[in-house]
């Protein structure tokens, strides 16, 4: 049964997470956002908190935290700054993916480097300029020729990509035909032969997250970087997407929880007719809707995390759930932060106040 109070770690974690991302993490997210600058110190200090590797075991230097932790944790970074978050979580990711279906010799010469900062972050490549939702139409091509696979194809919209020290890629081992049967995962690090990344995408919001395109060119891949075996990268790719899908919730919420915040705190300090206008019943319902559908999401969310980590490595999937926590998450924080802008007025159109950018990070 499923107890929704954290436990003694998960507290902890949370508060560790919580403190490091005011301290650090706030007092430069506007400027990440103005500059579109990768925050790699910040990446370095969350690898030595242990936050890069919250689902890989002890022995490739993670701590096994369990899914419940990482989605707190995130959460609290989120709040403070979205654009480190995604990188946390796409790393995360990565690590956890490995670890689970890579060879014990691949995890051993990947997954610490990811834990341990010495990689900076790592990146998930599935997307195409032709293949976004319909994930199975990838055109990415890997054939085997002796000790190496060499990989053609550009994916798109990788997150952290410019940085990323190892990368998670999915190409075509066999034709269209075999639809999502024919589809494998490799890993790939930047210094292979064919590897590169193109312009940096100038976001809306999320902009101190690396955004870029990722071309292989008869890209050269040690045959003992496949994922698994041929043919199961598909079925990896969703996997993993499931995790994900709860770490997205999880953001969605700490940016709400940090426009709520904003709001609350201007609606006691602006005062019109005399009082503050967080006295007057039009703010108060506006507050009470957008705490109503953060409540919501955090409690979809913690189920999604709860099943995942109950599923551990027995291949159960969660995915239904997973789907509608990132769906009413990011769909609350959409109207939250939207109406965190109109509580603040004109105010809350211009960079002075956090808001208008909890509006563009939720978008």
């Amino acid at each position: 049964m499923m107890d929704f109070q954290l436990t003694e770690q998960q507290q902890m974690i949370q508060e560790v997470a919580r403190d490091f991302a005011r301290r650090e993490l706030e007092p430069i997210a506007a400027e990440l956002d103005e500059t579109g600058r990768f925050p790699l110190d910040s990446f370095r200090m969350l690898a030595e908190m242990g936050l890069l590797g919250m689902n890989v075991p002890e022995h490739l230097g993670g701590t096994k935290a369990g899914t419940v932790a990482l989605s707190v944790a995130l959460t609290e970074v989120a709040a403070c700054c979205a654009s480190t978050a995604v990188g946390m979580s796409v790393t995360n990711m990565v690590g956890e993916t490995i670890s689970r279906f890579g060879s014990e010799d691949l995890q051993q010469r990947t997954v610490p480097r990811l834990t341990s900062g010495d990689a900076v972050c790592g990146a998930f490549c599935l997307s195409e300029p032709g293949s976004g939702s319909d994930a199975a139409s990838l055109r990415a091509t890997a054939r085997r020729e002796g000790d190496v696979y060499i990989l053609n194809g550009t994916k798109m919209w990788i997150t952290s990509g410019a940085y990323a020290g190892v990368l998670i890629v999915m190409a075509r081992t066999a034709g269209p035909e075999a639809g999502a049967k024919g589809i494998s995962a490799f890993v790939v690090e930047p210094g292979f032969e064919g590897f590169s990344t193109g312009k940096s995408e100038n976001k809306t919001g999320l902009r101190g997250s690396n955004t870029v395109p990722v071309v292989l060119e008869d890209c050269v891949v040690p045959a003992e970087n496949l994922l698994g075996t041929e043919g199961i990268g598909f079925r990896i790719a969703m996997t993993a997407l499931d995790g994900g899908r709860v770490t997205i919730g999880a953001m969605a919420n700490g940016i709400s929880r940090a426009a709520i915040d904003a709001s609350i705190a201007y609606g006691k300090e602006r005062k019109q007719f005399g009082k503050p206008i967080a006295q007057f019943q039009a703010i108060g319902h506006k507050l009470a809707d957008m705490q109503t559908r953060l409540d919501l999401s955090e409690l979809l969310v913690r189920r999604a995390a709860w099943l995942k980590e109950e599923a551990g490595d027995s291949g159960r999937r969660s995915t239904r759930q997973a789907a509608m926590a990132k769906l009413f998450a990011t769909e609350s924080s959409k109207y939250i932060t939207e109406e965190a802008v109109q509580i603040h007025g004109g105010y809350g159109y211009t960079r002075e106040y956090p808001v208008e950018r909890y509006m563009r990070d939720a978008r």
